[in-house]
């Protein structure tokens, strides 16, 4: 396993992973979201770019500029009515 958060707080949560799928399935697990064993969980990060060119793209923020949770829920919210819309 690589090094990582997720890989650290493994014997903390009495947790030996058989799959090891990083740390998406502890922060489902950290927002009370219980998985099935056949769910998968996903995790995104939202960030903001600058567009200084179509060849130059400057990742200004890892996080958004911490961008308030309400707006990322609709953030996130919009891209999956716009994902299940292109979906057969």
């Amino acid at each position: 396993m690589e090094p990582g958060s997720d890989v650290a707080i493994c014997p903390y949560s009495a947790t030996i992973p058989v799959y090891h799928t990083r740390r998406a399935p502890f922060e489902a697990a950290s927002m009370h979201v219980e998985l099935k064993p056949e769910e998968v969980a996903f995790r995104m990060n939202l960030v903001t770019l600058e567009f200084n060119s179509d060849h130059e793209i400057i990742m200004v923020s890892h996080s958004s500029g911490d961008l308030p949770s309400v707006d990322a829920t609709q953030i996130v919210v919009t891209l999956k009515k716009e994902l299940d819309s292109r979906t057969p």
